[in-house]
């Protein structure tokens, strides 16, 4: 992550500088430089970072207006896929409504977390408390984000690359009709990486990880990504192995929530493109098994959740073994 900062550092003062000519004439390159060095000065004083961290967050998260938010909205109401194939009877105790209502719920939820995770990520909690104090409300947007280097990349409220990365599965999953397409999702990776999310206001991807930095990097990514994902991992087996692949992964329960084996093998199948480590795939299973079994309407017995996502986690780590 510090290396991801600075070259996303050095990325601002070149924007700063091809940005200077359109209304920025007074926060060219010396300032942002200057701004830079007061968020990374461990011993400035907290109040002195203030004013730059928003001054910078200000200068480069572009804020939407009104006109491009009704726009946008108006061009995903407009958008197309063909349906996934319907649940079979007795697959669900939940009605149409239910089943809707939870699967939004996933998709709105797991932006809310994150959006509210941003404000204390990579923190110590004598960090947090000392910064936000007690009773601070972190939903549904932080009134005010501890000033640094990583907070500095996205406006207050703004979810991070873990919910861009589970719209991507969900994009690729609904263009495949609900089954892993590897090659699919690698690319919409690789598009983001470039452009992030560009009817939202980005410029490229922000918050990446080292390994799945990497993995993306690499030039053989595109033709053959789990290869390419499984021998980085290799290269650095023993090591602290990442798990970027389980924040994204909660949507892949959704199609065929009905069958596990059918949950086990998408969600195995999109981990793998950028995440090959068995712990991280098990993992990945455990939490879109759980997804799973609450669309099937089992939440009555929370033992039973549990004990399927469990199953299915072992099960999981017994097959990338023997593999």
């Amino acid at each position: 992550r510090s290396a991801a900062r600075l070259l996303f550092a050095a990325r601002l003062l070149q924007q700063g500088h091809e940005m200077g000519g359109s209304g920025s004439r007074q926060y060219g390159p010396k300032q942002i430089s200057a701004d830079l060095w007061h968020l990374g000065n461990s011993e400035s004083p907290m109040m002195e970072k203030t004013v730059p961290f928003e001054r910078l967050r200000a200068h480069f998260c572009r804020q939407l207006t009104v006109a491009e938010k009704q726009a946008l909205v108006a061009a995903v109401d407009a958008t197309r896929y063909e349906l996934w194939p319907p649940p079979p009877p007795g697959a669900t105790s939940l009605s149409i409504d239910q089943l809707t209502d939870r699967i939004r719920g996933l998709v709105f939820g797991s932006a809310l977390g994150d959006a509210t995770g941003l404000a204390t990520e990579f923190l110590r909690r004598e960090d947090v408390d000392a910064f936000y104090g007690p009773d601070f409300a972190f939903c549904p947007a932080p009134a005010k984000m501890k000033p640094d280097t990583h907070r500095m990349m996205w406006l207050a409220g703004d979810w991070t690359d873990d919910t861009d990365q589970l719209i991507l599965i969900l994009q690729s999953l609904l263009h495949t009709r609900g089954v892993a397409d590897e090659h699919d999702f690698a690319q919409r990776l690789l598009t983001w990486r470039e452009r992030g999310f560009a009817e939202l206001g980005d410029e490229s991807a922000a918050g990446l990880g080292a390994h799945t930095k990497a993995v993306l990097q690499d030039p053989d990514f595109i033709t053959r990504p789990t290869e390419v994902a499984h021998a980085h991992w290799a290269a650095k087996r023993g090591e602290a192995s990442a798990n970027g692949g389980v924040m994204r992964t909660a949507i892949t329960g959704v199609p065929n929530f009905f069958d596990r084996a059918a949950v086990l093998a998408t969600t195995t199948a999109i981990c793998r493109v950028t995440h090959s480590d068995p712990r991280c795939v098990a993992s990945c299973v455990a939490a879109a098994i759980c997804v799973s079994e609450l669309l099937r309407g089992t939440e009555a017995d929370a033992y039973q959740v549990v004990d399927a996502a469990v199953q299915a986690a072992v099960s999981a780590l017994h097959m990338e073994a023997a593999a």
